[in-house]
């Protein structure tokens, strides 16, 4: 005949006995762009973004340029990238000091001197600013989470770059 052995049963730890609770991942918070629309598709919000742009532009709030306005898709999800070429403006894009730095100096990198003048990161941070207002943000770039309705990206053409290099370096001379 077997035995059978009972262990005695234990009551559950009070609340004040039982140990903390650590959660497996924070909470996020999201940021939503003023005209986020839960559902819409990026190929939606680049025409969106490229009839906002052109509405700036004849507003006068954005110089005249060509914005080339791009959407890709990937496994990860997407993006939408501006590109900004032959922007017709009697400010530079780029910034004198640097380009001369540069040229000087090709083997340094010139790391307190900024890319762009002020008129240059005024320009990106407006055209950064209609792109963000579609987009949301929930990222945690400490802990490498991404959580974005789309990545994105706006920068300089490099003809137009390099054609105001070439302008800068000419006029050193």
């Amino acid at each position: 005949m077997s035995q059978v052995i009972l262990f005695p049963i234990q009551q559950a730890p009070s609340i004040a006995q039982q140990p903390p609770v650590f959660k497996a991942f924070p909470d996020y918070s999201i940021q939503y762009g003023s005209k986020y629309e839960r559902g819409l598709d990026v190929a939606e919000i680049a025409k969106r973004v490229r009839a906002e742009l052109k509405a700036q532009v004849k507003a006068k709030q954005l110089p005249k340029a060509k914005y080339s306005v791009t959407i890709d898709r990937f496994s990860g999800g997407c993006s939408l990238d501006v590109k900004i070429d032959q922007v017709q403006s009697h400010h530079l894009m780029l910034n004198p000091k640097r380009v001369r730095f540069c040229h000087q100096h090709p083997a340094e990198n010139p790391l307190n001197l900024p890319r762009y003048t002020e008129a240059g990161q005024t320009l990106i941070k407006g055209v950064e600013a209609i792109v963000a207002a579609y987009n949301y943000d929930g990222s945690d770039t400490a802990s490498d989470y991404w959580n974005v309705n789309f990545y994105s990206s706006v920068f300089f053409a490099g003809s137009f770059e390099q054609a105001q290099r070439a302008l800068i370096l000419e006029w050193m001379e």
